[in-house]
């Protein structure tokens, strides 16, 4: 992503957002709804409850994070 600190300044903290992941055992993605909890300048921290209260999205994942 060219402008990664622009996107992620277009996070809020406390907003809905949704985690896209490849499913590989099974066909299609699983969407998991997750809420921002903090936001640096190069990282954005997410907490899922189905998965974990501290996921990590930087310039390597950051695709997989969507505004609702």
């Amino acid at each position: 992503m060219k402008n990664l600190t622009q996107y992620l300044q277009s996070f809020e903290t406390g907003e809905s957002v949704r985690y896209f992941v490849n499913e590989f055992d099974t066909t299609g993605k699983k969407i998991y709804n997750g809420t921002v909890i903090s936001i640096e300048e190069d990282h954005i921290i997410v907490n899922v409850p189905e998965i974990s209260d501290h996921l990590y999205f930087d310039e390597d994942n950051i695709d997989f994070l969507k505004h609702v």
